[in-house]
Formats: structure tokens, C-alpha cells, sequence
């Protein structure tokens, strides 16, 4: 786990490699929206998410109801391996993504290994930066 985080302003940019490293064909890049619950479909309503997600520019929604401490979620692990080297993928929080520093960590890790960018919405509402990049 190696996991440096810095916020940028207004740099329209995601978690990635820039700067002259390939991130894929951007006509052909997708973006990845990823919405969780913990509980049942019954119990909590995940159309929100999925609104903001829409909103944001997501074109491929990922839904789960999976506690975030589990250790595996299927629909997550789906997202990355499908994505591709320039995909975006977006979230609107960090705790719908990870719910501890070791797991966002790691999922930050295949998002560089992977050339993606990653884009946590709550954060830019806290930093006034639309996104962090990893260094």
C-alpha cells in the first residue's frame, strides 16, 4: 500500500498518469459510475446515487448493496477489471468506494496500475477541486 494523495484545483482531471503517458483512446474511453448501499434494495434507495452519477457524466452505472466492510464486492471488483486504460470512473463518496485507508489505498493502486482516472464528487464539493491526483 502506497498511496499519496494531493487535491488539485480546477485541473478537470482525475486520479491517473498524465503527462505524456498514454490513457487510452479518448474517443473510446467510458465513464464508470459506481453506487453502493449496504443494505437491501427493500431497506435503503439507491437512485440518488445513480442520479448524481447520471449527472456527473457516468454512461455505465454499477450498482451493489453490500456492506462496505465487506472484504469482496463483486460489483466493484467487475468495474475495475472491465475498465479500460483511460476510463473514468466516479463516485460520489469516499465511503461508497472504501471504507477504510487500506481499501481505498489499494483500489487507488489498480486505478494507477491501470491508467484510470478516479473521481470522488464529495471531495471537489469539500476542496473546491474537481478531482485528486495521485503523484
Amino acid at each position: 500500500m502506497h498511496c499519496g494523495i494531493v487535491c488539485i484545483k480546477n485541473s478537470g482531471r482525475g486520479i491517473g498518469r498524465e503527462g505524456g503517458r498514454h490513457m487510452g483512446n479518448e474517443k473510446n474511453n467510458i465513464t464508470h459510475g459506481y453506487a453502493r448501499c449496504s443494505t437491501s434494495e427493500e431497506k435503503q434507495d439507491i437512485d440518488r446515487q445513480v442520479r448524481e452519477l447520471k449527472a456527473a457524466g457516468a454512461q455505465k452505472i454499477w450498482l451493489e448493496y453490500e456492506h462496505g466492510d465487506a472484504a469482496s464486492k463483486e460489483q466493484q471488483a467487475l468495474m475495475l477489471e472491465t475498465a479500460k486504460p483511460g476510463d473514468t470512473i466516479i463516485t460520489l463518496e469516499v465511503p461508497r468506494l472504501a471504507r477504510s485507508v487500506k481499501q481505498l489505498c489499494d483500489i487507488i493502486d489498480i486505478v494507477r496500475d491501470k491508467h484510470l482516472r478516479l473521481i470522488i464528487q464529495a471531495v471537489s464539493r469539500w476542496t473546491a477541486a474537481p478531482i485528486i491526483r495521485i503523484r
